[in-house]
């Protein structure tokens, strides 16, 4: 068992946040440490964690980040079928630098990005992440 393997059976993500002084409210909901905020968005698990991003061009958005092959494509595929024609799959990059990409978005609940670039997420005028 590899280190991290060993850590990651140790300890779960919530005790993580705590130890880093977080403070999850009734429903395990934090201020994100990954961007200013005065009210919780982010909502921390025993196995993992995400952050509802509000802004007025997309309302929320949840970024799930890990190594490869730990499933995180996969809660896009259960979300898509969820979702039905609700959703699509689609680039950040390709809508912020497609002006007609943005057309496939109306009428869409769910956009799923299963391979962001997590460098290129700040320069996006499309998430404020202040």
């Amino acid at each position: 068992m590899s280190l991290y393997q060993k850590i990651k059976s140790a300890i779960t993500v919530r005790q993580v946040g705590e130890m880093y002084g977080m403070e999850p409210d009734r429903h395990g909901m934090v201020c994100c440490p990954f961007h200013s905020d005065s009210d919780p968005s982010m909502k921390l698990n025993d196995t993992y964690y995400y952050c509802l991003i509000p802004s007025t061009k997309g309302q929320k958005m949840m970024l799930i980040v890990g190594k490869g092959g730990e499933g995180k494509s996969r809660i896009g595929l259960v979300l898509k079928r969820l979702m039905g024609d609700a959703a699509s799959n689609g680039s950040v990059q390709k809508v912020e630098n497609n002006r007609f990409a943005r057309a496939d978005l109306e009428r869409r609940l769910l956009m799923i990005d299963d391979d962001m670039d997590m460098n290129a997420l700040p320069k996006t005028n499309y998430a404020d992440l202040k």
